[in-house]
């Protein structure tokens, strides 16, 4: 159950991420951002997403919500539910 926690802490809601992006600032480190639906994870998500994390000290991946996802996929989408695509997401080590 810790690999789980330790998983989770990597989510952040949006007061949360600016505090820490501010704390990461002011000690000089860099800071990335992307953003997807990341719905059905494939080899150029990955391809991107270790792009991206070469880009800075932090990366910050902003995840659609799955009404957003849905308005760009269609209504079958998405797959996996936003929840379980942040865990995916966070569980990456990049």
């Amino acid at each position: 159950m810790k690999a789980v926690e330790a998983i989770q802490k990597k989510i952040f809601t949006l007061p949360d991420l600016q505090h820490q992006v501010y704390a990461w600032k002011m000690k000089g480190k860099t800071v990335a951002f992307t953003n997807g639906c990341f719905d059905i994870l494939h080899e150029g998500h990955i391809f991107s997403l270790s792009q991206a994390a070469r880009a800075a000290d932090y990366l910050i991946v902003a995840l659609n919500s799955d009404s957003s996802t849905r308005a760009l996929k269609g209504k079958e989408r998405p797959i996996n539910l936003e929840q379980s695509r942040a865990l995916v997401l966070a569980s990456l080590i990049m």
